[in-house]
């Protein structure tokens, strides 16, 4: 199954897998009796790296009766956490006659349940395929940064709902670099049922943020998006996913590493240090320290790796933090998660806190 979201002004189509959907029928096919692993059901999505997203999406099952998610445990054969506890976990198990010593299963090998060779559910496989067609369409060095006027930064939030879906919210504002102010703010909101996976976070964010840039009002020159750009081990990261599908030039500006290393050698920039971070063997991305705070900075689409990190470099920081763009565009989508979960607490939409 495919959600599908279709943007009408931007004339953009993106569709993500329904990962809890295939998930929850996986467990369906388990023989009574029998257990499969976290790690399994990640190889059967296409990516072992899905494990602990599997985790979360089981955390979240509503019908423990209807979707045996106690039947799915640890590769080392540890019982692993329960929504419903430890203990009820042990008791579903050994009702189906798996015999259990502490926490862990007894003669595990023998009651494994190996879905992984079932090729059929590889969807993770096909969203790298996906990654890899865009890449192909990115373009660097056709944009220059000096003559961007229109600067827009964005930023996410979300609040779970009692299900398996989110309710993703992203920001964008627009700052007018030759009025020297915000000229547009757009929020939004949108259903997401994609789980947080590393490395597939456009899958995630992608919807909300191209909803709140559709109804912008000032087409922006250049986007600054919270995440990787080319810092990424298929060098695709969001800000070249949002980049190749608007056609405008896009950095990613991240908090955290994904990948690459870390060089020692230091470029100072003023009052920050910069340190290029490779990946297998080249420059792709800059780390930028001010004040013992990093940011990984890349291009996403139409401007070079030198220009992203000049651009960023010559904004406005914050207290040594971060560039204030981003962090505006951070505290305005935070302000908006909080009013809202009150209003959905005031109309008794039961949601979960995170």
């Amino acid at each position: 199954m495919l959600f599908q979201y279709y943007f009408s002004r931007l004339g953009i189509i993106f569709e993500i897998p329904d990962i809890p959907g295939i998930i929850y029928e996986t467990l369906k096919k388990i023989p009574r009796g029998m257990v499969t692993t976290y790690k399994e059901i990640a190889n059967l999505l296409g990516d072992r790296i899905a494990a602990r997203a599997v985790a979360t999406v089981l955390a979240r099952n509503e019908r423990p009766d209807e979707i045996p998610c106690f039947k799915v445990v640890m590769s080392d054969g540890s019982i692993g956490g329960y929504s419903l506890g430890v203990m009820q976990k042990i008791n579903r198990l050994r009702q189906e006659g798996i015999k259990i010593e502490g926490t862990k299963i007894v003669d595990f090998n023998h009651v494994l349940f190996r879905i992984s060779g079932d090729h059929h559910y590889q969807v993770l496989k096909s969203l790298q395929r996906i990654q890899n067609t865009l890449y192909s369409q990115i373009t660097l060095g056709q944009f220059d940064a000096k003559n961007a006027r229109y600067v827009a930064a964005t930023d996410l939030s979300y609040i779970q709902l009692r299900n398996s879906f989110d309710l993703a919210l992203a920001t964008v504002i627009v700052y007018d670099f030759l009025k020297k102010k915000i000229i547009d703010l757009v929020f939004s909101s949108i259903l997401i049922n994609f789980p947080y996976i590393p490395t597939y976070l456009a899958f995630r964010e992608v919807p909300g943020i191209l909803l709140a840039l559709e109804n912008l009002r000032v087409k922006p020159d250049l986007l600054l998006i919270d995440g990787h750009g080319m810092l990424h081990p298929r060098r695709m990261g969001i800000a070249c996913h949002i980049g190749v599908l608007t056609r405008i030039p896009s950095i990613g500006i991240a908090k955290r590493i994904l990948t690459g290393k870390v060089s020692a050698n230091c470029i100072k920039a003023g009052d920050k240090n910069v340190y290029p971070v490779y990946l297998d063997g080249k420059i792709m991305g800059f780390c930028i320290e001010k004040s013992g705070k990093r940011i990984y900075v890349s291009p996403g689409f139409g401007i070079t790796l030198q220009d992203a990190l000049d651009f960023v470099l010559k904004l406005e920081w914050e207290k040594g933090r971060e560039p204030f763009l981003m962090l505006l565009a951070h505290r305005l989508v935070t302000r908006f998660r909080d009013i809202l979960r009150r209003y959905l607490s005031y109309i008794k939409l039961e949601f979960r806190r995170k």
